[in-house]
Formats: C-alpha cells, sequence, structure tokens
C-alpha cells in the first residue's frame, strides 16, 4: 500500500485537484490507517474495494482535467 498511499499523497498536492482535495485527504488517511490493522485484519482486508473506491475519486479529478482542457 505504499506506493498507493504516494500516489494519493501527490494527487492531493496537485493544484488541479483543489476541488476534490478533502476527499483526497480523507482517502489518504483511511489508506494509512489501514497500514496499522493487526496482521489478521490486513489479511482479512478487501484491498480491491479499498483501492476502488479511490479509483473513484482518481475518476474524478481525470474528469475535471478534461473539462478543463475542453473549456
Amino acid at each position: 500500500m505504499k506506493c498507493f498511499i504516494t500516489y494519493i499523497h501527490e494527487a492531493a498536492g496537485l493544484q488541479e485537484t483543489e476541488p476534490i482535495r478533502t476527499q483526497l485527504q480523507d482517502a489518504l488517511e483511511k489508506t494509512e490507517k489501514l497500514t496499522n490493522l493487526s496482521p489478521k485484519s490486513i489479511i482479512d482486508l478487501d484491498v480491491p474495494a479499498h483501492r476502488a473506491s479511490v479509483n473513484e475519486i482518481s475518476f474524478a479529478e481525470t474528469f475535471l482535467d478534461l473539462e478543463r482542457k475542453e473549456a
């Protein structure tokens, strides 16, 4: 998940993501908390579901970028 955290952190720092910055910061906090779970909890963690929730935010970021380019 370390790469995933880096990705979210970098996205949250971009000027272009200002409209979704709160969502990105929330996703970053949640992801960081997941790294502190017990080994058993980590094994039981539904990583694809968590990634999917963050990817929804990433999709929104991409959509915003496309809107700006069309304007």
